[in-house]
């Protein structure tokens, strides 16, 4: 085991400079990655309907292939489930992980042998990072135990099926065989409490160096221990001095976790989902996660605003501070949970989302009724260059003059104007500038504050003020006078 640890050095050197070249070439990676991965899945049955032979770049791509949800692509899933061949990915998947989706139920996650990498490879790479900068390679050297779901699989259309963590259980590399606890047997107990027990019989007397799960277990695993030996976990495993977590917010967990081991320990935080392995802790020196950019995934980052305006966003993340709360409302989500989600505030949180969207969807309909009635119908040529003129000038910024006789649908104009302007979501105010005596006119339209003069009794906001982001039409403009125009063209 000595020798395990003293030729980890070098490799872990080696992984470690490239992974620091990674960050150098990220999106030139990932741009090359996109085709690559284009190019191999172009005679799949989505490859074809989607075009993937004529694409070349990454316009071209979002042209071709929409966002969706698993929802959205949950019949291509299913064909793959009936054994079909080529449906997402050329042959069949070599395993499904079957999970429990936040938002469509049981979901199962192709993972193919190319793919399959990704969810390996990258604890080990971590690991790697880990020796590289800390030079501690001592933990290969003990027991190392991975709190994972049951190894054994059910087969789904042929493909061997089961959770994420049994299926990586299939996949530990051969040199830490023997370094791996629990035991098979006790990692195919479905009672997770009888599990428990059968964990801590095998671990508690041996040299564990290494302790990796999602942190409810870890520390479940320590409570159970600690029960069983009142010692703390420091007392009991003395060489131990890694732990390895991830999956949920490890924030509420870390003090209580460290009170048990009875010291600080160096952690190493991973972000591995059935969908990929997406990101992993690279350094002990600063806080963050290297987004995982070469190990066969394509990372698109869609702003918010681009998915549609009326759809409600909750953001549900396990690695949530509340600085990446305010940034996600900011961008448009509508509330950020925290994992594990309290099921009472999420249930709250769903409720008050779709009585938004049910009222943005009332308020276009709203608004599509009332703009009817501002239709300017006809053909005719001097029709048509009215229409022509009010395209052209709606989405500007300029001062518009709308001249004709009474009765020839002045204010009508204004209204499409404003409708086909960037600011219709703003308010349109209308002043009649005729029927405002010349002596409050300034005051209609710039307003004032209480006892700026004796009959201001209280604030009054003006006309401009109201309009403001919106759209303020002046009617009968050529009956204000001439000193409040001037002072309207200096506004």
């Amino acid at each position: 085991m000595k020798i395990k640890s003293l030729l980890a050095k070098p490799y872990a050197a080696y992984k470690a400079k490239k992974v620091q070249q990674w960050r150098e070439t990220a999106v030139a990676d990932q741009q090359k990655l996109l085709l690559q991965l284009v190019a191999a899945a172009k005679n799949t049955a989505f490859g074809k309907e989607h075009g993937f032979a004529t694409i070349s770049t990454y316009d071209q791509y979002i042209k071709a292939v929409p966002v969706r949800d698993y929802e959205q692509i949950k019949h291509y899933v299913a064909l793959v489930k009936e054994g079909k061949e080529n449906i997402l990915w050329p042959g069949k998947p070599l395993y499904f992980a079957k999970t429990s989706g936040t938002t469509s139920g049981v979901k199962y996650i192709p993972i193919s042998k190319d793919s399959i990498h990704n969810h390996i490879n990258t604890a080990k790479t971590a690991l790697l990072c880990y020796m590289a900068e800390t030079g501690n390679t001592q933990f290969a050297a003990g027991k190392l135990i991975f709190l994972s779901g049951s190894p054994e699989l059910e087969r789904v259309g042929g493909v061997p099926t089961g959770r994420l963590s049994g299926i990586v259980n299939h996949h530990v590399p051969s040199y830490l065989r023997g370094n791996q606890l629990p035991s098979f047997t006790t990692n195919c107990i479905n009672d997770w409490e009888e599990k428990l027990d059968a964990i801590v019989n095998e671990t508690m007397h041996q040299n564990m160096t290494l302790i990796s799960g999602i942190p409810p277990w870890v520390q479940m695993y320590f409570d159970r221990l600690q029960e069983k030996t009142g010692k703390k976990i420091a007392e009991l495993f003395p060489n131990f001095s890694l732990m390895v977590q991830g999956g949920v917010n490890f924030a509420p967990y870390k003090q209580k976790l460290i009170d048990a081991i009875g010291k600080p320990i160096d952690t190493i935080e991973l972000f591995p989902a059935s969908e990929g392995f997406f990101a992993f802790q690279d350094t002990q020196t600063q806080e963050g996660l290297l987004l995982n950019t070469q190990s066969g995934i394509f990372f698109e980052f869609i702003p918010v605003s681009e998915l549609g305006k009326d759809i409600q966003f909750i953001m549900i993340s396990a690695h949530g501070t509340i600085k990446t709360a305010v940034e996600a409302t900011k961008m448009g989500a509508f509330d950020f949970i925290q994992k594990p989600p309290d099921l009472n505030r999420l249930l709250l949180c769903v409720r008050n989302a779709l009585d938004k969207s049910q009222l943005v969807q009332e308020t276009k309909v709203l608004k599509r009724k009332i703009s009817k009635t501002y239709d300017i119908v006809g053909t005719s040529d001097p029709i048509k260059r009215l229409k022509e003129d009010i395209e052209k000038v709606a989405p500007t910024e300029a001062r518009v003059l709308i001249t004709g006789p009474n009765g020839s649908g002045k204010e009508l104009v204004c209204k499409w104007i404003h409708a086909k302007s960037l600011r219709s979501n703003k308010p349109l105010i209308e002043v009649n500038c005729a029927a405002i005596p010349s002596e409050l006119i300034e005051s209609e339209l710039f307003g004032h504050e209480k006892g700026s003069f004796t009959s201001a009794i209280k604030q009054r906001i003006g006309k401009f003020e109201q309009a403001n982001g919106g759209t303020l039409f002046l009617d009968e403009i050529g009956d204000m006078s001439l000193s409040a125009q001037a002072k309207v063209l200096r506004a």
